[in-house]
């Protein structure tokens, strides 16, 4: 079942986690997937905000059916699936999820130009790194 707004991105509602479009999300919480695939998921509405910024490299933004959908962002074509809240937690990475993830894609080949960059994966805390 699909819903389009005039103005708001077409929605698509997916209520089993069964469907093989969830089944794929949820292999991507695996290096092995994600290196596979090229993919990768973000949560929160802070990192899918971040990730809009280069929209080519969005291929799907996940929202729980509690919770509203951010007004105010350039979503473009982006196809927003709206999932049950349980599917909402089998593909969080946090204890308490915000509900909304983005699917994105690696991106290939990135110009270093000399620069140092520090690579952080399963950290809770920043502030504790910036001590």
């Amino acid at each position: 079942m699909t819903s389009h707004i005039k103005g708001e991105p077409e929605l698509k509602y997916i209520q089993s986690d069964k469907n093989p479009q969830v089944k794929q999300w949820k292999k991507l919480l695996t290096r092995k997937e994600r290196d596979k695939s090229g993919m990768f998921l973000v949560e929160g509405f802070h990192l899918v905000e971040e990730a809009l910024t280069k929209k080519e490299d969005v291929e799907e933004i996940i929202l729980s059916e509690k919770t509203e959908l951010p007004h105010g962002l350039d979503y473009g074509s982006i196809p927003v699936a709206v999932v049950t809240d349980e599917i909402s937690k089998q593909l969080a990475d946090t204890e308490t999820t915000q509900g909304i993830f983005a699917v994105c894609r690696q991106p290939k080949n990135p110009e270093t130009n000399g620069k140092t960059f520090l690579l952080i994966d399963s950290v809770q805390d920043l502030v504790t790194l910036e001590r």
